[in-house]
């Protein structure tokens, strides 16, 4: 009798786990739906109340409204249609349900067509970005992908409000992930860790933790100036974000002690040469590659003379809005057409050079070189015309006489090109480079154009009206935030101070720069 008791109570224990699991395989709850096909997806709720199975249906981007339909569950198959009333169209779905209960996958019929469908369990209750990173990343089973989540989610940390334990768990996965991928790359990991936190409010115990991390790393006989300087930078603003302000001083202290580039003044030329090189950079303050560029090239301007090499920067909105651009610097990139794959790029005397951009202030000192053992080839060979240029102030204006002389070649495609140009801007973009140097405000006289050289001598004379220059600069600058919104960060001042005139020769067919020359303007 008690045996038979027995196996009476196990039948109803195991009758009851079969109707538990039954249970579980029910697709109650909310799920995504994905028709891969397509590039649709909606989130999807399902419930059943009173023995009847209802739903409801949200659109992600790109998707159409949906209302779902007569939803039955049957012999381990989940059916409904879902009916897009716009399009006058109805999905019928129909899906195994698995014993696991996260994944249904099955299948559509569209326009006649039986096209693949997967419903996948999920906390969404909305399309909204973050969130939708926050599920992906809680599927992460941990590698690079599961890396490139987490500083997306970390860049709007604060913007979202996310906690510091939260912050900081998504950290900690993040190295952790990265530790196969060996030691480079999970101190790459680190460092973005602590400079993501380290500019953001509330996180700074976080980032220090990082920051410090990454200077543990440090070797000084190892690492590049460029790289120690990255990890003090974190470290000092993470110091700062903690409200350690002595010890971020004295971290700001070694800063100072380490150049950027190391860039010796040219020792001079072995020959006799006069011919002056021009190096031309096309950049933007929005740019992240163009940090490099633009600490090479500022370099660079330190090591040679005005009398050995003109430097010209000119500023594109790539990948963003940049307020130090305008139509003279557009109309120069048309110029150069095809040559311009985007931005950082460098000519030197009307020749592309080899790609400038890096990984920030890392690579500056390996493209200083790069360039400086391009250049010094070309002061040695001798200048295909002579320019001088004189200037002064009458009449609220400043005048501008360029006379070129001695011209090796001429005609209409050899032009004489003036570019007006501002020593130093101060504005602090995407990129976070504060100070620009030989900015190009504009071309004067013909413009961008330039004026055509058809005799072996030639002389151009024009006036500067820098209160003309400075309206025209505001006007454009009015005209971009109108047409892509507002500049990242404070807009800067247009002050025109400083400025500085570059005479250029340049042969629009071959494109070769036959003679440069830089003049101070005088003060207005």
């Amino acid at each position: 009798m008690v045996r038979a008791m027995g196996a009476l109570l196990a039948g109803l224990l195991l009758a009851q786990a079969g109707a538990v699991r039954a249970a579980d395989e029910t697709p109650a709850g909310s799920w995504k739906c994905t028709l891969p096909f397509q590039g649709a997806s909606w989130l999807l709720k399902l419930e059943s109340k009173d023995g009847k199975w209802t739903g409801t249906a949200l659109p992600g981007e790109k998707t159409p409204d949906g209302k779902v339909q007569d939803v039955t569950i049957a012999d381990g198959v989940l059916k409904f249609s879902l009916k897009l009333e716009q399009q006058g169209v109805a999905l019928p779905f129909e899906g195994a349900v698995t014993k696991s209960g996260d994944k249904i996958l099955g299948s559509v019929v569209l326009g006649g067509k039986v096209f693949p469908a997967q419903l996948e369990k999920t906390t969404l209750t909305s399309f909204d970005p973050y969130d939708v990173i926050k599920d992906e990343l809680a599927k992460q089973t941990g590698d690079a992908d599961g890396v490139r989540l987490v500083l997306e989610l970390l860049s709007q940390a604060r913007e979202k409000k996310a906690k510091p334990d939260e912050v900081r768990s998504w950290a900690d996965k993040a190295v952790k992930w990265a530790e196969p991928y060996g030691p480079r790359w999970q101190r790459e990991v680190t460092i973005n860790l602590a400079e993501i936190l380290g500019e953001q409010d509330g996180y700074g115990a976080v980032a220090l933790q990082y920051a410090q991390k990454a200077e543990h790393s440090l070797d000084a006989k190892k690492d590049s100036p460029g790289a120690q300087r990255r990890v003090l930078k974190a470290l000092a603003s993470a110091l700062n974000k903690s409200d350690k302000k002595d010890e971020a001083k004295e971290v700001e202290l070694r800063l100072e002690k380490i150049p950027v580039v190391t860039a010796p003044l040219f020792p001079g030329r072995k020959g006799k040469s006069d011919r002056v090189v021009l190096v031309e950079l096309f950049t933007g303050a929005q740019c992240p590659p163009c940090v490099t560029a633009d600490v090479a090239f500022d370099a660079l301007d330190k090591s040679y003379k005005p009398s050995d090499v003109v430097f010209l920067e000119y500023h594109l909105d790539i990948p963003g809005p940049d307020p130090l651009s305008n139509k003279d610097t557009e109309d120069r990139r048309k110029y150069y057409g095809p040559n311009i794959k985007g931005t950082p790029t460098m000519f030197v005397n009307g020749k592309v050079g080899p790609s400038p951009g890096g990984r920030g202030e890392d690579d500056a000192q390996e493209k200083y070189d790069e360039y400086s053992t391009l250049i010094q080839p070309l002061l040695e060979k001798p200048a295909k015309a002579q320019i001088k240029a004189t200037t002064k102030v009458a009449d609220g204006k400043t005048h501008v006489k360029v006379d070129v002389s001695d011209l090796a070649e001429t005609g209409e495609d050899v032009r004489l090109r003036l570019a007006l140009v501002e020593d130093q801007v101060a504005y602090k973009g995407g990129n976070r480079v504060a100070l620009h140097h030989q900015v190009v405000r504009g071309f004067v006289g013909d413009g961008a154009a330039g004026t055509p050289l058809k005799e072996k001598t030639g002389r151009q004379v024009t006036a500067i009206d820098l209160e003309a220059v400075r309206k025209g600069l505001k006007e454009y600058m009015k005209s971009s935030v109108d047409a892509t919104g507002p500049y990242f960060g404070k807009e800067p001042p247009v002050d025109l101070k400083n400025l500085r005139l570059v005479a250029f020769v340049q042969n629009d067919d071959t494109g070769e720069i036959l003679q440069a020359v830089q003049v101070d303007l005088p003060t207005e």
